[in-house]
């Protein structure tokens, strides 16, 4: 059994090893939250469950090694805190390139039956950057995007059939992809779901649709209610019909089939 006095110098050595990996933790987070994954997409997109899963292997795991293995005045406790170190800044490390790679860089609108936005991460546009004029800012909210549908039937069957399935072909066409105004904008409006729809596709919608109109004192009919697709839940778009912006979110779980 250990003695209490190197229960204590463990307990301090923890308790040190737990505040330095916090304060890295927490740049860590605002980076996440406040650039990488604004509301709503680290709701919908599983956020939650990845800052749980490294700040187990930041805040508990590193910590505890430290707890197991110190021994005050030994001569390897350097080597040790080093090899503890490297391991834990080699998991986090790896662990922010993937969420870099899969953060949303723009919301792409797919109309048609679909009439969905759908998160586009740097992955799945990586060698085929859009246009200048939709390139995203350091720190907005990544823009909103149309793509056209073919006029022909069985080429617009053979897109949507690209986004259900999962398939990158029409999210990653960014030569198709138009700004969210004109006549781009009026078909989103004329393709927005009616609330008896969104309520049929998510009980709770109308009632989380109310609650959002009422804290802005605004009307059904002054937004266009666009679902937003994350690869683990579902939210709402209320779109602006004057111009296409975003006036918020209602966290109601639509996910159209």
């Amino acid at each position: 059994m250990w003695s209490r006095p190197l229960l204590a110098s463990k307990a301090r050595a923890f308790l040190i090893h737990v505040a330095v990996s916090a304060a890295v933790f927490a740049a860590v987070i605002y980076v996440f939250l406040a650039l990488w994954f604004p509301e709503p997409y680290f709701r919908i997109d599983g956020g939650l469950a990845m800052i749980a899963l490294a700040a187990a292997v930041d805040l508990v795991v590193g910590p505890l090694i430290t707890f197991l293995v110190y021994r005050p005045q030994r001569r390897d406790n350097l080597i040790n805190f080093t090899v503890i170190a490297f391991l834990q800044a080699a998991a986090l490390t790896w662990g922010v390139q993937v969420l870099y790679t899969q953060r949303p860089l723009y919301a792409a609108y797919v109309g048609g039956p679909v009439r969905t936005f759908f998160p586009v991460t740097e992955e799945l546009i990586r060698g085929a950057p859009p246009r200048a004029g939709l390139l995203p800012g350091l720190k907005e909210h990544p823009p909103l995007v149309f793509i056209p549908l073919s006029s022909d039937p069985s080429q617009a069957r053979g897109m949507l059939m690209s986004v259900l399935l999962g398939g990158p072909s029409l999210l990653s066409s960014t030569h198709l992809w138009l700004p969210v105004e004109g006549r781009a904008l009026a078909t989103i409006v004329n393709e927005a779901r009616s609330r008896a729809a969104l309520e049929a596709l998510d009980p709770d919608a109308g009632r989380l649709i109310d609650e959002f109109l009422v804290e802005n004192g605004a009307r059904f009919e002054d937004f266009a209610f666009v679902p937003l697709r994350g690869r683990y839940q579902s939210a709402l778009f209320a779109l602006r019909k004057t111009d296409g912006t975003i006036a918020g979110v209602v966290y109601a779980n639509v996910r159209p089939e």
